[in-house]
């Protein structure tokens, strides 16, 4: 699974991918301004599985980061969680408007953060199960509507061996 961290606090930067470590989530990036996490989730290839974004910081705020990244082409469903030291229900409440998936309070506790991040893969996981269904789905249903080749190579056959008969089917004169 493959993780960003968006947060101005060199520390957070440096303790969430050891945190996350300890629960086998190696593939970890961070990002310490929001316009450089944007830059990094419009151009990482492939995308990212799972974002932990804080609210307060410099420039732009993590609400609105949320927002943008929801924008973006593959990340409508992407898990994002707000880790952040905002509590309030007004911030709660604007971040899950803004798209975040899940909300974790700093101080955070490790074992919290551990559980969370495993929801958010298993719903990536889901995510993108029923994305492969939708997709087999559609190319079903797509391949419904073409024509069966067997019957129209059998309706070509017969239609080629009746002209050279000259059969013209039955009469109407009976």
């Amino acid at each position: 699974m493959k993780l960003l961290v968006v947060d101005d606090d060199d520390f957070i930067l440096e303790l969430l991918p050891m945190v996350l470590a300890l629960f086998g989530y190696e593939d970890v990036s961070a990002s310490a301004t929001p316009l450089d996490a944007l830059a990094l989730v419009r151009h990482e290839q492939p995308g990212f599985d799972c974002l932990l974004l804080d609210i307060q910081m410099p420039g732009m705020d993590g609400i609105e980061l949320c927002r943008q990244i929801r924008a973006l082409r593959g990340y409508a469903d992407t898990p994002i969680i707000m880790l952040t030291a905002m509590s309030d229900k007004d911030s709660i409440d604007q971040a899950f408007a803004a798209g975040a998936t899940d909300y974790i309070t700093k101080p955070f506790d490790v074992t919290e953060i551990g559980a969370r991040v495993r929801v958010a893969a298993k719903l990536k996981e889901a995510q993108d199960a029923l994305q492969v269904v939708h997709q087999n789905h559609e190319k079903a249903v797509q391949n419904s509507r073409l024509p069966d080749k067997a019957q129209v190579t059998r309706k070509e056959i017969s239609e080629l061996f009746a002209g050279e008969l000259g059969y013209r089917g039955k009469s109407s004169t009976g």
